[in-house]
């Protein structure tokens, strides 16, 4: 059958729905995504307009005249639903301090999380301390090899319950247990009691601390705008395959915005090319925030800033020397130096203790983890203030 319109639940209709939407307010001046297809803007007699869209739910920020006017817009092409307090987005609680901070956080993950695993905890760790760290400092999961014990078929379902959770608030707002559960995740098809008990650790530990997350400090001047990348690799961190462990932040001004933790698609043969290679991954991620804030017509201050905490990678970036020792290198992991020559990135040496990466790499000791722990997440304070900006929801 040759369906007339999309219908809700097919693999196109979401395609379907954004393509209409997004061609309506092209129509009405605003410009298609260049840079990311969710990200639309406009610029008119009544000042700027960015629009946030995921699915049918957007958010809206900009000049008050553009907000109402664009609302208006879409008003007379689709039923809208107007929110003009956002509380909640994408799953995330959003609140404002007084200072005009905007706080970033997940309680009603965290409750899911109680939920689940709240008997488990109090049965079988009531007699324990709090820990310091989420997981434990100096040691490394590995995969489960054949013979060992393995958790039962409930207990594994539950296992991949408790680490997609953990991975939902490692994307959104806890970047300091992104190594945890990056090595947990590795036991999502079969997992024993080593791994069972370490997630039990993070868990405790997220519970623990559930009311930090992401504080967004308010930057009034648009041409004052710096981003700032920090990256570390953690050499042949992977014990069962010998792959280096990287890990990567980027930083708008002081504000953590993006964050990575993972093991690197091929084995390296030095800590040097470990973190050459970290550093050209993390590139992407720091290139990419600037097309955005380009695309929004923001200027960023040039050179943009890379930290990393090994000499001999900074060396490598010098097209004249080193090539004896690095001919080996996949030339697409080269491209950082174009941008290095032309003074676009500046990449500067950063010492270990102070490269907050690093908490992204290997499991710490508490000293180590909490002071790299608070350059990332904030605690936050309960507030009932929501964000005073424009959020609607679209019915079709």
């Amino acid at each position: 059958l040759k369906l007339n319109h999309a219908l809700y639940g097919l693999v196109q209709a979401a395609r379907s729905w954004w393509l209409k939407f997004v061609n309506a307010l092209v129509n009405v001046g605003f410009e298609r995504g260049e840079v990311d297809p969710c990200l639309i803007f406009q610029k008119n007699e009544c000042g700027i307009l960015i629009l946030i869209l995921y699915v049918d739910d957007c958010l809206l920020t900009g000049d008050t005249l553009a907000i109402e006017s664009g609302i208006n817009n879409i008003k007379k092409m689709f039923n809208v639903t107007v929110t003009k307090k956002v509380e909640e987005y994408l799953g995330c609680r959003i609140d404002t301090s007084r200072k005009g901070e905007i706080m970033v956080h997940q309680p009603h993950i965290y409750k899911h999380l109680k939920d689940k695993f709240q008997d488990i905890l109090e049965m079988k760790w009531q007699e324990e301390e709090r820990k310091a760290t989420p997981s434990t400092p100096n040691f490394r999961l590995m995969q489960v090899k054949e013979g060992e014990g393995v958790l039962s078929p409930q207990e594994q379902t539950l296992y991949r319950c408790g680490v997609g959770i953990l991975l939902y608030l490692v994307k959104q707002t806890r970047p300091d247990l992104a190594n945890a559960t990056r090595e947990l995740s590795r036991a999502m098809y079969v997992a024993n009691y080593v791994h069972w008990k370490e997630l039990l650790r993070v868990i405790k530990y997220a519970l623990k601390s559930q009311e930090k997350g992401i504080v967004l400090k308010p930057e009034r001047n648009y041409a004052n705008i710096n981003l700032k990348l920090v990256v570390d690799a953690e050499f042949a961190g992977d014990q069962d395959t010998r792959k280096s462990i990287m890990g990567r932040v980027v930083y708008l001004n002081d504000t953590p915005i993006g964050w990575n933790s993972k093991s690197q698609s091929s084995v390296t043969l030095s800590s040097t090319e470990a973190e050459y290679v970290s550093m050209s991954e993390g590139m992407k991620d720091l290139k990419f925030v600037q097309m955005c804030l380009m695309y929004v017509k923001m200027k960023v201050n040039l050179p943009m800033v890379v930290l990393i905490n090994n000499i001999g990678a900074i060396e490598m970036l010098d097209s004249k020397t080193g090539q004896c020792k690095t001919k080996h290198i996949d030339t697409h992991y080269h491209w950082i130096k174009e941008y290095v020559d032309n003074n676009t990135v500046k990449v500067a040496y950063v010492k270990l203790e102070n490269n907050v990466a690093d908490i992204l790499t290997k499991n710490l000791q508490p000293r180590l983890f909490e002071k790299h722990a608070s350059k990332l997440v904030t605690n936050i304070k309960n507030t009932s203030k929501p964000l005073n900006d424009v959020g609607f929801f679209c019915e079709v």
